[in-house]
């Protein structure tokens, strides 16, 4: 299968007006504690047989997986904040024409299998939602349901196939569940993750001084596994053999209560993405011109 082989319509690339300023999706897509969510979902991403085969020969992700984290979360970011002209969308889509081959099931994939490119942007929904259900009070009925619409909305810049796209947020979660119960697996790039988590890894931390990283590398990455294993589905933590025990459930529970109070304590720069806070720059100045 090829990328030729999957719809590519670029008469997409307008944007509904539920994607600007006012939305839940420009309040919470472009929030810094999306990498507080990064590792669950990028786990459930990474178990999805085609994405895990993709990840593992076509990229660098065992000798560098920040790699993949702080290449893809600006331009996904961007996807909802830049120019509804600016082509990020088809740009971010496009990484993916070359990404193919076989799965260790012998079947062939395509990162660009409308099945398998709207499983990775359901769980980009999902982390974003959790951001807004664990760490931000919660949502009502009505905007789970308001935001996934827009989240379909948000789809649609990439212009590939809507045929894998549930028409509501209830079956959104019904297709959601059943990913995780009968399509997931323990994929070696997502064993390999899993046994990255912890106050043994190995995983050095981007952008800290050695002797700094070298210290606070055992506490973070312990905070950071409690954190994934609390968000990821109990089939996926079970698959990957991840326990959770009550220290752990006590340990994500003061860490929810601390992150709640202190973010609003942050002024607004500190709390969003730099892309996010240039395509609510450059939003402001078009509107006043």
């Amino acid at each position: 299968m090829t990328a030729r082989a999957h719809r590519i319509d670029d008469t997409n690339a307008d944007i509904a007006p539920e994607l600007g300023p006012g939305s839940l999706t420009w309040r919470y897509a472009g929030d810094l504690r999306l990498f507080l969510v990064t590792a669950p979902y990028g786990m459930l991403q990474l178990m999805h047989p085609a994405v895990g085969a993709g990840v593992a020969d076509h990229s660098d992700f065992f000798v560098d997986p920040w790699d993949r984290v702080f290449r893809s979360i600006p331009e996904i970011v961007g996807t909802v904040y830049d120019s509804p002209r600016s082509g990020t969308a088809a740009r971010v889509r496009d990484y993916h024409r070359d990404i193919g081959g076989v799965d260790h099931h012998g079947k062939r994939y395509h990162a660009l299998n409308p099945e398998v490119y709207f499983w990775t942007h359901a769980t980009i929904l999902q982390g974003v939602i959790t951001i807004a259900e664990v760490y931000d009070g919660g949502l009502t009925d009505a905007q789970r349901e308001t935001f996934y619409q827009e989240g379909k909305t948000w789809y649609r810049r990439y212009g590939l196939s809507e045929r894998p796209m549930p028409a509501d947020y209830a079956a959104f979660t019904r297709y959601f569940d059943d990913m995780c119960e009968n399509v997931l697996e323990a994929t070696e790039s997502a064993r390999w993750l899993a046994g990255q988590l912890g106050v043994t890894s190995g995983l050095r931390l981007p952008y800290l001084p050695g002797p700094i990283e070298a210290v606070v590398r055992p506490v973070i990455m312990s905070e950071y596994r409690v954190i994934t294993t609390a968000l990821l589905p109990e089939s996926a933590r079970d698959r990957l053999g991840l326990r959770y025990s009550a220290v752990d459930r006590a340990r994500f529970r003061a860490a929810v209560t601390l992150i709640r109070n202190a973010w609003p304590l942050l002024p607004e720069p500190l709390r969003y993405h730099p892309r996010a806070r240039q395509g609510m720059r450059e939003h402001a100045a078009l509107s006043q011109g």
